[in-house]
């Protein structure tokens, strides 16, 4: 209902899966509370490492530029937004990369948590 005309199918698969944590396939109460309280309430690191489990897709760990555009594709997606059109800054891509040159203070190309 918040986005009638974006398509929510892969943003929400990948929040399902972060909630979903017994992998039942189905979030149970204490799940959904979690949830609730960790995206209302809960603290920035909390909300920090939700984060990366959304974009941390082979849960190794770590974020590489393919998991980081597959989600920011999914996200445009959602919003209804048509990125393979978005060129310049707000194009996928270059989100990725403007993202990884801030953050990845190694230089290997993937995030970690703590980066």
């Amino acid at each position: 209902n918040l986005y009638p005309r974006g398509n929510p199918e892969k943003f929400c698969k990948r929040v399902f899966k972060v909630f979903d944590t017994n992998k039942s396939g189905h979030i149970d109460f204490n799940e959904f509370i979690m949830a609730i309280s960790i995206t209302s309430l809960g603290n920035l690191d909390r909300k920090l490492h939700m984060a990366f489990e959304i974009y941390d897709l082979d849960k190794n760990g770590f974020v590489d530029k393919k998991e980081m555009k597959n989600v920011i594709d999914s996200i445009y997606e959602l919003l209804d937004l048509n990125f393979e059109q978005i060129h310049g800054p707000n194009s996928s891509i270059e989100r990725v990369n403007s993202i990884m040159k801030k953050f990845d203070k190694n230089n290997d190309a993937m995030l970690s948590k703590e980066e």
